[in-house]
């Protein structure tokens, strides 16, 4: 068997409607949020559980999001950048750090949850 053959026999494997499933999940997280810093919906629900989970380690965090650590620190590395996040060293173990929104972070997510309120899915 080629490659080829195994990569559509994996193809035949995916059930239709978790294929659909996927491709609404997709539009709904992608679905642009249209102000300020926050571009799109993942953006908004990732900085959302940060703040309600504000203070925690990055690992934590991956942990509970369902995430591999290193997309995480990718995508926080970016919203740092963007100054809506920032990270504190613990005072016990200072190779962990916590995760915490700026006040700027706090005012987008506050634009972005009104906008968000109007949007019809």
């Amino acid at each position: 068997m080629t490659n080829f053959d195994s990569e559509v026999e994996n193809i035949k494997e995916i059930n239709l409607e978790d294929f659909c499933q996927y491709n609404r999940y997709n539009k709904i997280v992608n679905q642009p949020v249209g102000c300020g810093k926050i571009k799109n919906l993942k953006t908004y629900m990732i900085l959302k559980f940060c703040e309600n989970h504000e203070g925690e380690s990055i690992c934590r965090l991956a942990e509970m999001m369902s995430l591999e650590k290193s997309k995480l620190s990718k995508i926080f590395r970016i919203l740092e950048g963007l100054g809506l996040i920032y990270f504190t060293p613990d005072e016990d173990d200072k190779r962990v750090v916590g995760v915490f929104l700026t006040v700027l972070g706090k005012r987008e997510i506050a634009k972005a949850s009104n906008f968000i309120r109007e949007i019809k899915f």
